[in-house]
């Protein structure tokens, strides 16, 4: 025994520093064993993420990315968050994006023309956008119009809703910080989603107005929404799609009704708290 432990205190004195030592090798074999025993086998798996632009080939992200933080910090809406170990192993602190602070990310539109910082920092082209990338929208024409997440579409969403809603209203409906939605609005404004009008009774705020081309995107969103679904219902024999839709026309209409009476039974068991 004491001759393993000198020979174990030799060989560390050998190695380099940083290097792996024979002991250190079976330690971590052994801790990785015990891991997974425990159950930590649920997280080596690797759950789909939204990742930033240039992040689309989740195989090239996952095995260029060093963890180098550069991309967090070059993002000027602080959208890009590290993936958590609940994520994944082979994915954990790698760049996601994350809107649920408000934060969009329109490709660095306002700040460097729609070219992503984040993609520019990346030491090692992790973040890579393809060779056919074009700033703008290729169907319009249009340049430097790039919006993707959902705080933009939310926000388009709330006002064709709400015509004539001032900025702290949208705020208040979207749930969101008011200094976000003030950038939002000013983002939204210049490429022409919105308009913004005085307001006869009160000097110091102004109307919001969608623009044709926000009322565009809904036609836009529901093409594509109607083409997804129809792919999803192509496998299914007609009377199977008959029957699934008979199903998720009770259910829509049972939520419908327990959301217009505010959530009665979700309260009672929630314990008759806020939902």
């Amino acid at each position: 025994m004491a001759q393993e432990e000198k020979k174990d205190e030799a060989e560390v004195k050998r190695a380099p520093r940083g290097g792996i030592t024979r002991r250190g090798l079976f330690i971590g074999v052994g801790s990785t064993a015990a891991l997974l025993g425990l159950g930590a086998l649920r997280y080596a798996g690797h759950n789909p993420l939204n990742r930033p632009p240039g992040g689309t080939d989740e195989a090239h992200l996952v095995s260029g990315c060093i963890r180098c933080e550069r991309c967090y910090e070059a993002c000027p809406r602080e959208a890009i968050v590290p993936a958590k170990i609940e994520d994944g192993l082979l994915g954990m602190r790698s760049p996601m994006l994350d809107f649920n602070t408000g934060n969009y990310c329109d490709f660095c539109y306002e700040e460097n023309g729609g070219n992503p910082l984040c993609a520019a920092v990346c030491p090692t082209a992790a973040l890579e956008l393809p060779a056919s990338y074009t700033v703008g929208n290729p169907e319009t024409g249009e340049t430097a119009d790039i919006i993707i997440g959902t705080a933009e579409i939310d926000y388009i969403h709330a006002l064709r809703h709400h015509p004539g809603a001032t900025q702290a209203q949208i705020a208040e409906l979207l749930h969101a910080d008011k200094a976000a939605v003030a950038r939002r609005t000013e983002s939204l404004e210049t490429k022409g989603y919105l308009v913004r009008r005085e307001n006869p009774a009160d000097g110091r705020s102004r109307l919001l107005y969608p623009t044709e081309k926000a009322e565009g995107l809904k036609v836009s969103k529901a093409a594509i929404e109607t083409a997804f679904y129809e792919y999803l219902r192509a496998p299914l024999t007609a009377d199977e799609q008959q029957a699934f839709g008979a199903l998720l026309d009770r259910l829509y209409r049972v939520s419908k009704t327990e959301s217009r009476a505010g959530f009665p039974h979700l309260l009672a068991v929630a314990g008759g708290g806020e939902v």
